[in-house]
């Protein structure tokens, strides 16, 4: 009986709305291929996690990228440019939205604000300018691949994640309910 208990209150807790906390959000952003660095195409992909207002993410954590599908190394960092001291700042919050001409934030691999050139791997979008590097890659020349350019808004895209369709946890639900049967019928 009380694996039937852990099953029941493990698919309540499985179908608790979270949208109240937070959304997963997917993001990509294509660069021209005249803007990078051997010509070739660069495409930054990544995820995250925050609660989505209007056009604008918030409360943002959790930041995976990659460039051409090589992962940024390590914790990534989230920094907002600071047009007072024209240098990153850590102390304001990155704007993130669908919208790319709204967007200020850099995510980088260490503390852009005290050292940008520290920073090994990094994807900014500020002041209508677009910046992606990774040094963990290389490109068809050897170099770290990159990409530079005024912010085109038709390359970049930010999404909400899938969610699962109700038949998936009505799936759960009936494995649950068959891991229940099974355990009451080998206890009697």
């Amino acid at each position: 009986m009380n694996i039937l208990k852990a099953a029941l209150i493990s698919a309540s807790l499985a179908l608790t709305p979270l949208a109240a906390n937070a959304d997963s959000f997917n993001f990509s952003y294509s660069f021209n291929t005249n803007n990078t660095g051997d010509g070739n195409p660069l495409v930054v992909t990544g995820s995250l996690i925050g609660t989505q207002s209007g056009s604008f993410i918030n409360n943002v954590s959790n930041v995976q990228v990659f460039l051409n599908g090589v992962a940024f190394a390590g914790p990534l960092l989230i920094e907002a440019w600071n047009t007072t001291t024209g240098n990153w700042d850590n102390t304001i919050a990155p704007v993130i939205s669908t919208v790319a001409t709204q967007n200020n934030f850099v995510f980088a691999d260490a503390d852009v604000a005290n050292n940008p050139y520290d920073a090994t791997n990094y994807f900014y979008m500020t002041g209508g300018q677009t910046l992606a590097i990774n040094f963990n890659g290389s490109d068809a020349n050897g170099n770290a691949p990159f990409g530079y350019e005024p912010t085109v808004p038709t390359s970049w895209t930010l999404v909400a994640a899938p969610v699962p369709e109700p038949e998936t946890y009505a799936m759960l639900l009936a494995g649950l309910g068959l891991l229940g049967g099974v355990a009451r019928r080998r206890k009697a």
